[in-house]
């Protein structure tokens, strides 16, 4: 049953989450980390991050990149809806992108603010999957599955899953 979930990640999550990414068969220019950043805006105008943008960020600006991406996509208040009816600005596709793309552009190991960072991001996306899908083919159920098991086995943020990744 495990290794069925794992290539229905693989093959049908996963792609769609990083089509975005593929490169664009474009010489990789050197870019200052100032000009990424200020292409790569979070007010809802930008675009789906690209194999460039990513691969010219060091490891601050990722970060960096990353808390601004954290801070647009969790709402403002501190507590977290309770239900699906209460209204939260949710997890868009092109929000999931750039997260997926950041959290794969980001290096171990990571410092304890960069790891409350990401677990404040998985109890935000437990609390969505928990509150807002309405079934197994809820299109928002798919990438906030992914960036759970991204968080959870790669930077060791949950127990069960962090031994899958060797953690």
């Amino acid at each position: 049953m495990q290794s069925m979930i794992c290539q229905l990640v693989y093959t049908s999550v996963i792609p769609s989450l990083y089509s975005p990414l593929l490169p664009s068969h474009r010489p990789n220019t050197p870019t200052s980390v100032s000009t990424l950043l200020q292409n790569a805006r979070v007010d809802g105008t930008d675009t789906p991050p690209t194999t460039e943008l990513l691969q010219g960020l060091d490891q601050l600006g990722t970060i960096r990149l990353l808390k601004q991406r954290i801070d647009a996509v969790i709402p403002r208040s501190s507590s977290i809806p309770a239900t699906a009816t209460e209204t939260t600005p949710g997890l868009s596709s092109l929000d999931a992108q750039w997260l997926f793309g950041l959290l794969a552009r980001l290096e171990l190991p990571i410092d304890s603010n960069t790891a409350a960072m990401l677990r404040k991001l998985q109890q935000y996306l437990q609390q969505v999957r928990r509150t807002q899908v309405r079934g197994v083919d809820d299109p928002v159920l798919a990438p906030v599955n992914v960036l759970l098991v991204a968080i959870g086995a790669r930077f060791g943020q949950d127990e069960t899953l962090a031994p899958l990744y060797g953690s």
